[in-house]
């Protein structure tokens, strides 16, 4: 410790000084011990504070930044819900040439219990029939590859399932079950005489029906329950049938599509109503309980 030695007073009384003579102290270090306190010479504790004090002011800076933004972000999000600003698709009254291509076959309709579905014919009913289910989101158009070739030697019926392309749309979730749009397939082919996940459950309530089945593209039922959670939580929020876009452009390259056929998919699925029907499907084949869905 240091100290300067006692100063006589009036009194008769001495006084020992704790802090250091004006002389010692200038050849005093900034900083000097006493006991194992480290002690900051004024000049330092106010540089210490102006830095707190910034890294405060920062801080908190940040802080309403980030604050401002998320309420503002909320009251965007909540106007543009209820305005349906979400997923506005351009109005498309036309449909593209390809959807009414007669090489594709004949577009026809059926009346079942409860609902119409649209269906495209191609080939001879003489043959023996094949129907061409499609999956979400999709409708019959995904079959233009196959339906000229499979018509040379088979009854070609590619069907838009309930809620899909033209086929009627019920307004009642609980009308796209799977096992209610298996039934449609079923009074579909007694009339006449989702995709491979409906096709799955007809093979297996009515493996007299099938002869064979084919799935392209259609795992298991319990495979797709595992995924199906997030799979149309980011399409609502694309404007314009983008979803379509991130899907088919890629393919543009390899010629597997072309422009007007991404268009016939934005005609088709910029209808109101589409993709709610859609986000049905996917909770409709996760209720599924998976020890009955296999075949």
């Amino acid at each position: 410790m240091y100290s300067t030695p006692p100063l006589p007073l009036a009194s008769g009384v001495t006084r020992r000084h704790t802090a250091p003579h004006s002389a010692v102290r200038r050849q005093l270090p900034t900083t000097f011990r006493r006991g194992r306190t480290r002690h900051l010479c004024p000049h330092a504790m106010s540089s210490l504070f102006t830095k707190f004090t910034f890294l405060m002011y920062t801080v908190c800076l940040q802080a309403a930044i980030y604050l401002a933004v998320g309420v503002l972000s909320t009251i965007y999000l909540m106007v543009a819900w209820f305005k349906g600003y979400f997923h506005r698709a351009k109005e498309r009254d036309i449909p593209p040439p390809c959807l009414r291509d007669p090489a594709l076959g004949w577009h026809r309709f059926v009346k079942l219990k409860n609902v119409k579905l649209h269906y495209v014919e191609a080939g001879d009913s003489s043959n023996p029939l094949v129907v061409l289910i499609h999956g979400a989101p999709d409708f019959w158009f995904t079959w233009r590859k196959q339906i000229p070739s499979l018509a040379n030697n088979y009854w070609v019926v590619a069907v838009d399932l309930r809620g899909c392309g033209d086929s009627d749309t019920p307004s009642l979730r609980t009308q796209y079950t799977i096992d209610i749009i298996t039934e449609d397939i079923v009074h579909l082919i007694g009339s006449l005489g989702v995709g491979g996940q409906v096709g799955w459950r007809m093979v297996q309530r009515y493996p007299g029906l099938v002869s064979k089945m084919v799935l392209v593209h259609s795992p298991h039922p319990y495979i797709v329950q595992q995924q199906i959670h997030s799979l149309w939580k980011y399409a609502a929020l694309l404007n314009d049938n983008d979803l379509i876009d991130k899907i088919l452009k890629p393919l543009i390259r390899t010629k597997a599509v072309s422009e007007q056929e991404i268009e016939a998919y934005k005609f088709t699925f910029s209808r109101r109503g589409c993709w709610e029907k859609l986000d049905v499907y996917g909770k409709n084949i996760e209720a599924i309980d998976p020890d009955e869905s296999g075949v």
